[in-house]
Formats: C-alpha cells, sequence, structure tokens
C-alpha cells in the first residue's frame, strides 16, 4: 500500500464565492492542486476539501504543488491507516487509541522519528479542520474532554497559538532524533566548488554554472525560486525600482502564494552583467538552434533547451564536492544560510556604528534585526531568522576565540595565584627558596 494516493492537477476549476451582484457562481482556476483518494482510488472527500482550505490560506503550489502537496504526502498516511481498518471508521470517529495505533504503524515502516513528529503535526492541522467541518468541537484539543488528547508544547500560550498545529505534541509521539545541524557553507568551500566548476571545458555550460553559483551566494534565493527565474526578472531587474542603489532581482517566495509571493533582492551589478550577458552569448542562440519555442524560464539544458530541474542543482553541487573532496557533500541550502547569516552581520555592524544604544536594543529584542533581513529571505516565520542572528553575532564577536581567551585568562589568574601562595609560604619560613623555585617550575609545566 505504499503507491501514491495523490496527483496534481495542472489546471482545475474552484469555487470561489456566489456573486449576489451577478447573480452567479465565481469560479477560478487553481494550478497544481493535489487531488486525493483512497487507495481504491475513491476520491477521499474531507482531504480535497482540506486542500481547497489551505489553497484559500495561500499556501504555495509552485514547483508542481508547493506546499500544498507537503500537506497531501503526509496526511495520506491518516488516510491509509482509515482504509485499512476496514470497518468503515470516519475522520472523525477518530480517538486517542486509533493516534497510539497511528503512530505504531508508522513506526513499523521504520519512518525516522523527524519524521513522524512532521506527519503527525500535518495530521493535527487536517484533524482540527475535521472537528470544524462537521461541527465536533471535542474531536481534538488539550486537556481530557477530546476525543484526540493533545498537549502543549512547552510555554505556547494556549490562547495566542489555538489550532496551530505546530504548537502542540501527543504523548505517543517519539522523540526527535537531533541531527547535526546545517551550517552556512564555509568561504573555503566555496572557493573550492568555483575551482572544480571552472575546470569544466565548455565555456556556455561553465559560464552558467557560475552565474547558478553566484546567485546561490549573492541572493540567498533557494533552488526552485532561482529556477524560476525568468529572462524577464533579468532584462527588468533595473526598472523595479529606479531609485534603488543595486539591482533588484524578483523572485517568486516558494512559501507563500497570490500578491505577497514576490520580493526582491538587491544583487551587484557585475552579476547583472553576467546573467545578461549569458542569455544573449548562450542561452538566446541555443533556442534558435534547436529552433524550440521561448519557455522564459532563465536557466536550460544547453542540450535539448527545456529547463533545468531543482534536482539538477542538488546533482551538480554534490558531483562537484566530490571532485574537491568536500565531505560531507555541500547543498544548496547552506549558500541561503550563509547569505542569511551574512545579512544579519551586515545590519548588526551597521546598527553598532551609527548608533550603540540602538545595537544594544537590537541584541536583547532580536525583533527589529529579523525585519530588517526578512524582506530579502523569503521566510514565512520571524522566529526562523533566530539561529541565523547567534550565527551571526558568533561570527562578528568571534565568540570561540573569546571563549578561548578566558579559558587563557582563567588559566593565568589560577598560576599567579599558586605562585602567591608560595611565596607566603616562602616568606613565613615555610619552604626554602630552593623548594619555592622547584614548586613554581612544577606548577608551570602543569
Amino acid at each position: 500500500m505504499d503507491h501514491k494516493i495523490y496527483k496534481i492537477i495542472k489546471n482545475t476549476n474552484l469555487y470561489d464565492f456566489y456573486s449576489y451582484r451577478e447573480q452567479k457562481a465565481i469560479i477560478i482556476t487553481a494550478q497544481n492542486i493535489p487531488f486525493i483518494t483512497y487507495p481504491n482510488f475513491l476520491p477521499c472527500f474531507e482531504a480535497n476539501a482540506y486542500m481547497y482550505r489551505l489553497y484559500r490560506r495561500n499556501l504555495s503550489t509552485l514547483n508542481n504543488g508547493g506546499s500544498l502537496k507537503t500537506y497531501a504526502v503526509m496526511i495520506t498516511h491518516l488516510i491509509k491507516y482509515i482504509y485499512e481498518k476496514k470497518s468503515k471508521l470516519k475522520f472523525s470517529d477518530l480517538d486517542d487509541n486509533h493516534m497510539y495505533e497511528f503512530i505504531n504503524t508508522l513506526k513499523e515502516r521504520k519512518i525516522s522519528n523527524n519524521r513522524i513528529i512532521s506527519i503527525f503535526i500535518k495530521c493535527i492541522d487536517f484533524l482540527f479542520f475535521i472537528s470544524e467541518l462537521y461541527n465536533k468541537p471535542n474531536l481534538i484539543g488539550v486537556g481530557n474532554k477530546f476525543q484526540i488528547k493533545l498537549t502543549l508544547k512547552g510555554r505556547t500560550n494556549y490562547k495566542k497559538n489555538y489550532n496551530k498545529a505546530n504548537s502542540y505534541t501527543h504523548l505517543a509521539l517519539p522523540k526527535p532524533d537531533y541531527d547535526t545541524p546545517i551550517l552556512p557553507i564555509s568561504i573555503e568551500n566555496i572557493r573550492k566548488i568555483r575551482n572544480i566548476v571552472l575546470l569544466k571545458k565548455d565555456s556556455s555550460i561553465k559560464f552558467r554554472n557560475l552565474c547558478i553559483l553566484d546567485l546561490l551566494e549573492f541572493t540567498g534565493a533557494r533552488r526552485t525560486e532561482i529556477m524560476l527565474l525568468t529572462t524577464h526578472n533579468i532584462k527588468n531587474s533595473n526598472r523595479f525600482d529606479p531609485n534603488a542603489v543595486l539591482p533588484l532581482l524578483q523572485f517568486k517566495t516558494l512559501k507563500k502564494r497570490g500578491v505577497n509571493n514576490i520580493r526582491y533582492v538587491p544583487i551587484p551589478h557585475n552579476l547583472l552583467n553576467n546573467l545578461l550577458k549569458y542569455i544573449r552569448l548562450y542561452r538566446a542562440p541555443i533556442i534558435k538552434k534547436l529552433g524550440i519555442q521561448d519557455h522564459g524560464l532563465l536557466f536550460i539544458s544547453h542540450k535539448s533547451g527545456k529547463p533545468l530541474s531543482t534536482d539538477t542543482i542538488t546533482t551538480y553541487l554534490h558531483d562537484w564536492s566530490s571532485q574537491a573532496n568536500i565531505h560531507p557533500p555541500v547543498h544548496a541550502h547552506q549558500f541561503r544560510h550563509r547569505f542569511i547569516t551574512e545579512k544579519f552581520k551586515a545590519v548588526i555592524k551597521q546598527h553598532d556604528t551609527n548608533n550603540p544604544d540602538l545595537f544594544n536594543k537590537l541584541l536583547i529584542s532580536h525583533e527589529r534585526l529579523k525585519q530588517e533581513v526578512l524582506q530579502w529571505t523569503g521566510h514565512t516565520d520571524l522566529n526562523s531568522l533566530n539561529p541565523y542572528i547567534h550565527l551571526a553575532i558568533n561570527e562578528l564577536t568571534n565568540i570561540h576565540e573569546t571563549l578561548a581567551s578566558v579559558a587563557i585568562d582563567s588559566s593565568n589568574k589560577y598560576y599567579k595565584e599558586m605562585v602567591q601562595k608560595i611565596l607566603v609560604d616562602f616568606r613565613i619560613g615555610k619552604l626554602t627558596k630552593d623548594q619555592c623555585i622547584a614548586k613554581i617550575i612544577n606548577i608551570s609545566n602543569e
């Protein structure tokens, strides 16, 4: 029962609202909406209604489904569980015993703890929707009166985060696996990767790949956001804001949909010139030679003219890392980590220089810092920027060197105190001159 029970509908008509003015239902055309069935291929009404709800929340459908696809994949585990019960179990009938059993089925399938937690968090959101859909307020919540009994995470404010799935947990959930965090790519590894790309004999592919690396490093964009860049984006980057000091590159933010899914990231003039050069000297002649209709996406296969896929970047970075003897292999998101960390460092330096008092307040609250950087990163949650602030502060203050210095100072202080004690013993006659010298030499060698 491991086959997919959803498919992505490229174009579908959805009901929007009823217009009393026009006396008719208003229909909208939606892109990349997951359509979910049971394993016997009968449509799952509740799941598809939930997809519609998520779509109305403006979750992204970019790149063959986007965030909607993520939710669809996660809740299909619960749909398969319901189907396998073969007892006409309804979503609104689920209780705590079912949740324990459901989570155990995921464990038996050797799914990682972190994945199980992610699946369950999405299922919590789905079940809150079921509670509302069937007017069953006691279906899921915190406390003994609910069929499915959740607990709050840490010190979460219950009233403030009500119905926010990631505010909850469940006693049946396993403990998370604490993986080694992915740190920003080092400047040294960026240099090594670039040197490998420069070895490519084909000048057109070499130039294209260097442009991709530049975009990863200097825009902090996600892989797919880079692959969705168009030639129109590049050619108009100087026109988005005539007063901007640097050209502004327009990105579609993956996590959002609608009018708020566009952000503008300033880029160096040289990078813009290289992107324009790639279009003019390499991309345009290839499209013309192949005689295909121009789809407008910036980066293409130089053999087929088709757009490069997101996974191509991952493959390239893995291969380049192997050739450069970088282990573990570099991931595209490490460039994003580096970009965001550098932005925080730049903002902190600016405030530190211009207004020391404001700088101290910034370090205490972090909120202003996050608001300033958010405009370039495309994050939906300010709190997700917290780790980058700490990385930036650590790098700016050389905290590791500071800690080493503190350790040295502490050691020196201990040494001075021991010498002072030996000298006191010498003065009061407890130690001879030779004994005093021997003790001082001894602690110096410790």
